[in-house]
């Protein structure tokens, strides 16, 4: 389910709101996973009914537009992510995240110039796999890597970007 929502009541101020909501789960399907009886069991498990793994519920952003002058846009936008499962069985869940962007765009005739600034205040973020559900077995991997055996990658930090745009 989707809804988005815009406006701009005043000259000089608007709005922007989005989100997303899905519930999305396994309807069959078999897959090998560590059942953690042991570290090292493993055991095929039925999937149906458990939440797709690296799916989040839902995702959102709330953005406001100023327009101190005419032809100039400022923006500043916060875009939310819900937790969601790691693993296949639902038992490692990751947090959610919020990031904060901001941007400035100039009209003039056909051509845009604009700057945009994403993920402003630099939050990390990473994208974290743990497909089989192992966990770390001894105490230095568990001291460097976590209870679980995951993988992180981390995904892009601030960065900003420019450019023109010409309309036909």
């Amino acid at each position: 389910m989707e809804l988005e929502v815009d406006g701009q009541p005043l000259k000089w101020f608007g709005y922007r709101l989005s989100g997303t909501y899905m519930k999305a789960e396994w309807t069959s399907g078999r897959e090998r996973v560590y059942t953690w009886e042991t570290a090292t069991s493993k055991d095929f498990r039925d999937l149906e009914g458990y939440d797709l793994n690296r799916t989040p519920r839902y995702k959102y952003a709330v953005g406001c537009d100023f327009y101190p002058v005419e032809n100039l846009r400022l923006n500043v936008d916060m875009n939310g992510t819900g937790p969601y499962y790691v693993d296949y069985l639902n038992r490692i869940e990751q947090d959610g995240e919020i990031t904060f962007d901001a941007g400035i765009r100039y009209d003039l005739a056909h051509w845009s110039f604009w700057l945009l600034g994403k993920n402003i205040f630099d939050t990390e973020i990473e994208s974290v796999f743990n497909s089989s559900g192992k966990l770390n077995s001894s105490a230095a991997e568990i001291a460097r890597n976590g209870l679980y055996d995951n993988d992180y990658y981390p995904r892009d930090g601030q960065y900003f970007e420019a450019g023109a745009t010409y309309r036909f």
